[in-house]
């Protein structure tokens, strides 16, 4: 596995289409171009999935990987790496992430060192807002 700077090239790829609609793709592209900090997941030469920081400032985690290369720790190293580039290279001190209670996305957030912060059921889901921050 590799890890490599995105480009709109690389989100539209195959692997990567089938995984995130045309646009959210799109949306992704132009802020890429902004500058904001996405980073690829690559297995064997192909991108598999990706994991960036979002948002109106830049500042909230998301990554999605094709099912077939979940479970390997992938977005595990993927998150950890981006998110040291957010604080060291955007100058930002808090990143926010928001999953479902008890899925597996929760349980990487905790991982990651990510802090419950609060708590919003629905009638459908619960999800929780999570954050970590430096000094």
């Amino acid at each position: 596995m590799e890890i490599i700077r995105a480009t709109p090239e690389l989100i539209e790829t195959p692997i990567i289409q089938q995984i995130l609609p045309i646009e959210n793709r799109t949306d992704l592209i132009d802020r890429i171009q902004e500058g904001i900090i996405m980073n690829m997941i690559v297995e064997d030469g192909v991108p598999v999935g990706f994991v960036g920081l979002t948002g109106e400032f830049g500042n909230n985690l998301m990554a999605v990987i094709h099912q077939d290369f979940r479970r390997r720790g992938y977005v595990y190293e993927t998150c950890l790496q981006t998110i040291t580039e957010g604080f060291e290279d955007s100058g930002i001190n808090e990143i926010n992430a928001s999953v479902v209670q008890n899925s597996p996305s929760h349980q990487l957030a905790i991982k990651l060192g990510l802090i419950e912060q609060r708590i919003e059921r629905t009638s459908q889901m619960t999800e929780v807002y999570l954050s970590i921050r430096i000094n």
